[in-house]
């Protein structure tokens, strides 16, 4: 969870920018939903470890990978989508636009947690 978060931060103060002023809002928000879709695809393809047995192994570097892709593309896909939420609203309507978008985000985070 830490690697994550240090990779999210780290996309989002070098890289989201440059990406996004190149792609657009929404294409960033696309490139980094197929990022996390092929990732989660991958999660799925690993070999399963039995209790008790060793993790140590190619499965761990690919899982290393698809955890950094999937860091990434959560980063292009969140910080796209809030400016783009904002940006359906008017001023009266945006506290509630902004905390629907929070609470689907926190909500969907929570059925990601319990699927673990």
């Amino acid at each position: 969870m830490m690697y994550s978060a240090v990779v999210s931060i780290l996309v989002r103060s070098f890289l989201f920018n440059r990406v996004q002023q190149s792609l657009g809002l929404m294409r960033t928000a696309s490139v980094g939903c197929a990022m996390q879709t092929v990732c989660f695809a991958g999660y799925s393809l690993l070999p399963k470890v039995e209790p008790g047995g060793s993790v140590i192994g190619p499965s761990l570097y690919v899982y290393v990978a698809f955890s950094t892709l999937s860091a990434i593309g959560s980063a292009f896909s969140a910080a796209a989508v809030t400016p783009f939420f904002s940006q359906l609203a008017n001023r009266s309507n945006m506290g509630r636009v902004m905390s629907i978008a929070s609470m689907m985000n926190s909500a969907g985070q929570r059925a990601w947690a319990e699927r673990r």
